[in-house]
Formats: C-alpha cells, structure tokens, sequence
C-alpha cells in the first residue's frame, strides 16, 4: 500500500491549524486598530489686548524722552557757559545773558518734567535729583542777605565753608523752604529780590583789602556769592545731565509711567497754583514770573499725552472700556475754573493708576 502524501500547504497537525487561525485573526484584527492620536498640543497663552498698543505707546515715550531731554541737555550746557561767562566777565550785559540762559533752561526742565518722573521712579538717587532740582517755594532769606536783613543767609554765614558737601547737607536742613541747592536759588542769586534787583557789581570778585573789610577776601560777600553761584550751577547741570543719559531711559510701560508721571505733573500745577500770593521774600517764596514759567512748561509736558490722538489712550481703554474718557487736556493759564478742572484731571489720573493695579 502506498503511503499517504500530504499537501505543503495542509497542516500536518491539529495544534498546527490553530496556530495558523490564530496568526491570521491577530493580523486581521492590527489591521483594523486606528493609529494611536498625537499628544494634545498645550494652547497658546492668551494675549492681553493692551499688549498690541505698546509699541506704538513705547514709541512716544521714545521720541518725547529724545525731544524733551536732548533741549533739556543743551539748554544745561548753554546755562553753564553763560554762568562760566559771567564770573570771568562781570558786567550788566553778562548778567543778562545768565538771567536769559536760566530762564531757557527752566522751561526746557518742565517741558521734560513728565520723562524725567518717568525716569526716575525705579531709583531713589534719580528722585532726589528731581526733587532737588527745583525745590519751591524757598526761604530767600536762607540764600543770601535780603534789603531788610543784609546780613543773612549762607552767603553771609562765614562759619559755613562753600563746599558741594555743605550745600548738599544744608538742603532743607531744618526747615522744608530752607533750599540751599536747584533752579530757585540760583534764580535768586541771579536776580535778587522783586524790587530789589541784582546788580553786576554785587557779583565782582574782590581782590584787594580795603580799610573797612572784616575778615579774609574770600570771605567777602561778593567772593562767597560767586562761590556759590558756580558750586549750585555745577550740582544743578550735573544732576540734569545724569537724569538725561541715555541709559535711563524707561525699560517698559508701568502704572508708574507715563500714568504715574501724568498725575505728579498735574499735582504740582495744583501746588502752583496755590503759591499765587507768595511773592514776597520774607516768607515761602516764588517769584510771579517764574511760577507762570512753570506752570506753561509743565502744561507743555502733559500736552502730548492728553490730546485726542494720545498713543496713551488706546492702550488704557484696551485694559478697561472707557479708561481715558475722563483725561481732558491741562486748562488754560487764565480759566477760571482752573484750579477745578485741574482737580478732576488729577482724581482722573489717580483712579487711572489705581485701576492700572489689577492687571
């Protein structure tokens, strides 16, 4: 009998059969899986709405830091050349080219007063410069001798040595108006007082002794009132000078800046304002002319930011609906209802810097 011939393909096995079944179901059943879903990417961070009006926000606060503090930086220099001209040269025409340097350099530092704050406000160094740099109102008497009291003043005071460290550490000693250093005293040393004018001759240097002279030379009046012209303009321009460097400008946008810096600006035209009848040397004082100075150089400062096509309103409404309705242009010099108006624009700026806090 022959034996019996299996086919290759026929499983010569029971066991054998199964596996077969077994490997065909397992390929049939890959076949047929879905491929395993890609990791769920993580969302994008939202996008604070204000953030797209910074740049151009950013760019104002650039060009006003360029325009405001490079007229600022000249006008420093020009202030300390003319000082400079006028204690080698000490006549009438020299002293009217220092009064006239000053008055340049006053409006040219409140022009720039909203980007100096803005500078300053993350270092309490720069503050002090600030602050110091223009101090009101002051104590005349404090500075120099005055038509009633000739005799009084660091001027007068022999036991004070004229150094940059005394003047520093007699600002506002005592007293608040007890100014020793800044714009204000150098304008008094400069003109004197309403009706009393200073005169080229009280700031000639004295060379010689004379019969009736009580002291040393240097200690004369004229040579101690030079003296010190030249140490507070020197402080005064050096101070100007740090605040304007480059390197200070503002990093980023802040509720301190320009918001912040808005709302001090509108505050001290409020304390202007308030020292109208201050023109009198024997008690706090400004002079008429200077406080009109002021207060036209810091309304030029906040002009830029409250007008309608302000780069700062945008970005106020986009952090709540309405933020920038309230912030109306500074009111004229003369409106009678300035000091109101003034008023509201403050309690405007500061409800704008508080809501700034949220977010």
């Amino acid at each position: 009998m022959r034996p019996v011939r299996h086919s290759p393909a026929t499983p010569r096995h029971p066991l054998a059969k199964i596996c077969v079944a077994l490997c065909l179901a397992l390929s049939i059943s890959a076949c047929d899986q879905a491929p395993a879903p890609e990791p769920a990417k993580p969302a994008a961070p939202e996008v604070a709405p204000w953030r797209k009006f910074e740049p151009t926000l950013n760019a104002s606060l650039e060009e006003q830091s360029d325009k405001r503090l490079r007229r600022l930086t000249v006008s420093a220099t020009g202030f300390a050349d003319a000082i400079d001209g006028l204690l080698d040269d000490t006549t009438p025409e020299r002293l009217a080219t220092a009064q006239q340097a000053w008055s340049h350099l006053y409006l040219s530092f409140n022009e720039s007063f909203v980007m100096l704050l803005c500078r300053s406000t993350e270092n309490p160094v720069d503050i002090a410069r600030v602050q110091r740099a223009d101090s009101f109102p002051i104590l005349p008497g404090y500075i120099d001798g005055l038509s009633e009291w000739p005799e009084s003043g660091i001027v007068n005071d022999t036991a004070l040595p004229l150094t940059r460290e005394a003047l520093l550490e007699q600002q506002d000693a005592t007293l608040e108006g007890e100014s020793s250093i800044g714009l204000q005293v150098i304008h008094f040393l400069l003109h004197g007082e309403p009706g009393v004018p200073r005169t080229a001759d009280a700031l000639k240097a004295v060379t010689e002794r004379t019969d009736d002279m009580i002291g040393e030379i240097s200690e004369q009046p004229n040579n101690r009132r030079r003296l010190y012209l030249q140490l507070a303009t020197e402080l005064l321009v050096e101070d100007l000078t740090q605040l304007a460097r480059d390197d200070k400008a503002p990093k980023t946008i802040t509720r301190e800046c320009p918001v912040g810096a808005l709302r001090e600006t509108v505050a001290r035209l409020l304390q202007l304002d308030g020292l109208r009848d201050h023109n009198h040397v024997g008690q706090d004082f400004i002079a008429d002319n200077v406080r009109t100075a002021a207060s036209t150089g810091l309304q030029n400062a906040l002009t830029p930011w409250l007008k309608k096509d302000s780069a700062l309103f945008p970005w106020l409404d986009a952090h709540e609906s309405g933020a920038s309705a309230n912030l109306k242009p500074a009111p004229d010099l003369n409106d009678k209802n300035r000091v109101k108006k003034l008023q509201a624009l403050h309690a405007a700026l500061a409800s704008t810097q508080q809501m700034l806090k949220r977010y």
